[in-house]
């Protein structure tokens, strides 16, 4: 499913994910049940970096976040420097 996405058009991947929500859910339930393996985990190790960072890039933190909670980070709590 991952190499179907990254060959693909992403105008043709967008249409057809539109058109079958399912195969999105699909994707992260997948996606969740692997990275359970996973020695090294990209989205944690990007949190525990951003978290050292400066005020400056603590903005980061938040979306990096909505991906681990697969939420949208809140427009009224994101600080944009």
């Amino acid at each position: 499913m991952n190499r179907t996405w990254n060959q693909t058009r992403s105008e043709t991947t967008h249409a057809r994910l539109q058109a079958n929500p399912e195969e999105w859910a699909q994707y992260h339930t997948l996606y969740r049940d692997a990275r359970k393996d996973w020695a090294v985990v990209p989205y944690e190790e990007m949190i525990r970096w951003c978290r050292q960072r400066s005020v400056e890039d603590k903005w980061k933190f938040t979306h990096i976040r909505a991906l681990k909670t697969e939420r949208r980070p809140r427009e009224d709590r994101t600080v944009w420097f």
